[in-house]
């Protein structure tokens, strides 16, 4: 195995005040070790978040303060978190959004996951988000990040011989 690391520096813009926050989360997915479970195709939390991130962003003008998903480097993530920032008029696209990707969710994992749940809550006004350029960016990395199964082995039936595991995506101190 091996892990990479990989950095986004970005320069923080003052959070717009106009702005409502929201904190986007997918929660319940059974994780588990990047080396074992990994051949059960579960859910990955980052995942989730970032394609409903991307849903949310072709529809309303978002912007992101902050992201913490997953826990440790070799697990599969069961959680991911995003506080957002959108007007107060888009409040009711993202929660509709939310309600439709968690259906959407439930449905391509039913053989495998049984606790998936997407929410929208208030949160509390960040100080700063992304610049919409890193946003994007961001976004756009995560959702094209391979993940899960890539090849088993031929020599040995039911083993993988290599697979992804997109383990931790935060944002912490302008990175």
């Amino acid at each position: 195995g091996t892990d990479a690391n990989i950095t986004l520096p970005y320069k923080a813009e003052v959070a717009p005040a106009d702005y409502k926050a929201l904190e986007i989360s997918v929660k319940g997915c059974k994780g588990g070790h990047s080396g074992i479970q990994i051949v059960c195709q579960r859910a990955n939390a980052n995942k989730l978040l970032f394609r409903l991130l991307r849903a949310v962003e072709k529809q309303v003008d978002m912007k992101i303060a902050s992201v913490d998903g997953g826990g440790l480097r070799n697990a599969i993530p069961r959680e991911s978190v995003a506080v957002v920032m959108v007007k107060a008029e888009a409040v009711a696209t993202v929660k509709h959004l939310a309600e439709e990707f968690e259906k959407i969710f439930v449905a391509e994992f039913a053989a495998v996951e049984d606790s998936i749940a997407v929410s929208v809550v208030d949160a509390a006004a960040p100080q700063s988000v992304m610049p919409t350029d890193v946003a994007h960016r961001l976004m756009a990395a995560v959702v094209a990040c391979p993940d899960g199964v890539e090849k088993m082995s031929l020599a040995m039936e039911g083993l993988v011989q290599t697979s992804n595991n997109l383990a931790r995506v935060v944002s912490d101190n302008n990175v």
